[in-house]
């Protein structure tokens, strides 16, 4: 992990960090031509808080599917997603979801939900067959569509 206060990486290193740190069988190359197609798909938003990379995509009105690739720090990668859903609000999402397998993403979502960036901010997680995460995260107070 690199600290993204310390040196801002390359979108190409964040994606092959986050591609090592998820063990994935893939090589950056890829990674990035995956990555490249797929935020060249309708309704698909990326943002960069540091060295995370946050892809989202579009659901429905002020609702959004979202995942990120981290090659930050523990502590910034806590306020990279805090960050997100403050803008994820400002952008028009009143909700946003994600799926994941590492228990310890959880914690981002304790972090943000201890240190919300709205009013009204709040998270509700379900365990998945699989054993994976689904988390819903509601960004503010919810507004007329």
């Amino acid at each position: 992990m690199v600290d993204s206060q310390q040196q801002e990486l390359s979108v190409e290193d964040i994606v092959g960090i986050a591609g090592m740190n998820t063990d994935s069988e893939y090589d950056t190359r890829t990674l990035m031509a995956s990555l490249t197609a797929e935020l060249n798909m309708p309704n698909t938003l990326f943002l960069r808080q540091g060295n995370t990379l946050f892809i989202i995509h579009k659901a429905a009105p002020r609702v959004g599917y979202f995942r990120a690739l981290n090659a930050d720090t523990a502590n910034n990668f806590l306020e990279n997603g805090r960050e997100f859903i403050a803008a994820c609000y400002k952008m028009g999402f009143d909700t946003m979801a994600s799926e994941f397998s590492d228990p310890a993403v959880l914690g981002v979502f304790r972090y943000i939900s201890r240190n919300p960036p709205n009013p009204e901010m709040g998270y509700e997680v379900q365990r998945e067959e699989d054993g994976g995460f689904y988390v819903t995260v509601k960004c503010g107070p919810k507004r007329e569509t």
